[in-house]
């Protein structure tokens, strides 16, 4: 009966210590997750300013699979 107590203790702290690598690794992608974000609507917001001042852009366009040049509406008149 000790023994099983012993080790049903065990199992349990290695299932504890499991979920804090667990809990910690989920932490760590959450945070590089929103990193990831960030710099997303950074890039959105660069590329906005960018099409407002009537840049080109050589943005692949992935809806047709080849590159297509965009060019502001602006500079077509």
């Amino acid at each position: 009966m000790k023994r099983k107590i012993i080790a049903d203790v065990n199992i349990a702290r290695a299932t504890i210590e499991e979920l804090k690598q667990q809990h910690k690794y989920m932490k760590d992608l959450m945070k590089l997750m929103k990193q990831k974000q960030s710099l997303a609507k950074a890039e959105f917001k660069r590329q906005k300013l960018s099409r407002k001042k009537g840049h080109i852009s050589a943005q692949p366009d992935l809806k047709y699979g080849v590159p297509r040049f965009m060019v502001s509406p602006d500079l077509l008149f």
